[in-house]
């Protein structure tokens, strides 16, 4: 029944990310794609708390600090996996387009942040470098890689939300 949390949260979760992911790929604008961001970090918080929460309350409001984080970080790991999945698919397969385009709003931004910033020469070696690298995370080994250092926040919160919802049983 612990797992069940975990995994009600990761498919709550993932189906939230590829829902905001689409959104990001059908909007423009910086202020958009900004707001779809942080509600998407967001997200990756609320979901697993509110699944922890659960978790407690139907243990008697009674739950140890290693229950709820192996829930919430379960949850986020599930929810990465089902996630970077469904961008490989959409982004190879689905949409091929889509890399394209992640690619132009890259360049647009680091255009935007370079120029005056830096000489030409080294704007246009710095312009190459950032296409590849977003091309790159495109791929198998890319999205391993993001939910690599994903995991690490994932870590982080699932640290502090299981230490912000652990409760012991009372003593009498």
């Amino acid at each position: 029944m612990k797992n069940s949390y975990a995994l009600t949260s990761g498919l709550v979760l993932a189906g939230i990310s590829i829902v905001l992911m689409l959104l990001g790929a059908m909007l423009s604008g910086a202020l958009l794609l900004t707001l779809i961001w942080i509600l998407a970090i967001a997200m990756t918080v609320v979901i697993p708390v509110v699944y922890v929460k659960k978790q407690r309350a139907a243990n008697g409001n009674i739950l140890s600090f290693g229950d709820g984080f192996k829930t919430a970080f379960l949850g986020m790991i599930i929810a990465g996996v089902i996630s970077s999945a469904f961008m490989y698919i959409y982004a190879n397969f689905l949409d091929p387009s889509y890399v394209d385009l992640t690619v132009d709003r890259a360049l647009t931004m680091g255009m935007k942040f370079m120029e005056g910033n830096m000489p030409e020469d080294q704007m246009i070696e710095r312009m190459e470098e950032i296409e590849n690298e977003t091309r790159a995370g495109f791929t198998l080994p890319g999205l391993a890689k993001s939910l690599f250092s994903y995991s690490i926040f994932y870590v982080i919160v699932s640290l502090i939300i299981a230490a912000v919802m652990k409760r012991s049983a009372p003593k009498e």
